[in-house]
């Protein structure tokens, strides 16, 4: 096999992965949302804002979001209800228009202190098992 070949397959085979880290991330925010259905309240305390000045509305964000939280229409926007704070928007902005914050208290509610679906928050930027 030529390093050509190689360099090809794993390509796809990555491709394929993030693909299917999409696809458990919706089915974890589907699972989450369930559960929380049943206890009467939404764990997350942390949701994406955009900067409107800055995004150029290409459309990356809408595409990698796995709750389909984004909608790009002249700018990206965000719905605070779908949001799960995972961050894969920020991540994958050319821009650094999208950018996590953590809710007021007072927004928060009944919320725990720990974001969407769970996931803890450590100081390397780590959440719910990627590394932004």
């Amino acid at each position: 096999m030529s390093t050509r070949a190689r360099s090809d397959e794993l390509a796809e085979l990555k491709a394929m992965a993030q693909e299917l880290r999409v696809k458990v991330e919706a089915f974890e925010v589907k699972i989450s949302r369930l559960q929380g259905e049943q206890r009467g309240r939404r764990k997350q305390t942390i949701i994406a804002h955009v900067e409107k000045e800055k995004c150029i509305a290409c459309g990356i964000c809408e595409k990698v979001c796995p709750t389909h939280a984004v909608h790009v229409d002249e700018t990206a926007n965000i719905d605070p209800d779908m949001c799960r704070g995972c961050g894969w928007c920020a991540r994958e902005c050319p821009e650094g228009a999208i950018f996590l914050t953590p809710l007021e208290p007072k927004k928060a509610g009944n919320r725990s202190k720990y974001g969407g679906a769970g996931m803890r928050i450590s100081r390397r930027g780590y959440y719910g098992g990627h590394f932004l």
